[in-house]
């Protein structure tokens, strides 16, 4: 076996079962990998609330927002159709004063 094989051994099993080496026993060593694992849940838990909480979040911010665009939208050909109403109104004013001008034209002796 080479020299350099024995400490990477050991320093992996360090790594993987770290509570080993500090000399718990066997059912304190269950107890301590029963509390990771039961941190790992939490975690995992917390982690995937946060993660449906976000998406959820977005999708009904994306919801909002399509509907102030489409909202705009109606107001935006609302306003069109107001505009050209009141520009036939304007135009129908024109049309009248020019046509009693020149009414008032030929009326008028000179």
């Amino acid at each position: 076996m080479k020299a350099g094989i024995v400490p990477n051994i050991i320093c992996v099993s360090i790594i993987v079962f770290p509570y080993k080496h500090l000399g718990y026993s066997h059912a304190k060593y269950n107890e301590v990998l029963l509390f990771m694992s039961l941190i790992s849940k939490i975690t995992l838990g917390v982690s995937c609330v946060i993660t449906t909480s976000i998406i959820g979040y977005v999708h009904y911010k994306q919801q909002l927002d399509r509907k102030k665009l489409h909202d705009g939208v109606i107001l935006d050909v609302e306003r069109q159709q107001r505009r050209k109403a009141e520009n036939l109104y304007y135009l129908q004013q024109q049309a009248d004063l020019t046509k009693h001008l020149r009414n008032n034209e030929r009326s008028a002796p000179g």
